[in-house]
């Protein structure tokens, strides 16, 4: 693979975890989800690593 199609390929691994924190992003900012990390409520920006999104509390 080169070029175009090697950018192809990244595009459909990350789709799935992109759209998951861009909806995260909009839902906290309505106060509908929370992010945690380890059970806890972190900010979206400070967060690294692996984030889960539940309902708000």
């Amino acid at each position: 693979m080169t070029g175009s199609a090697e950018l192809d390929l990244v595009d459909l691994r990350l789709t799935a975890s992109i759209r998951k924190l861009l909806a995260g992003r909009a839902d906290v900012a309505t106060g509908e989800v929370e992010i945690t990390q380890g059970g806890e409520v972190v900010d979206l920006a400070a967060a690294k690593g692996p984030i889960r999104i539940r309902r708000a509390r």
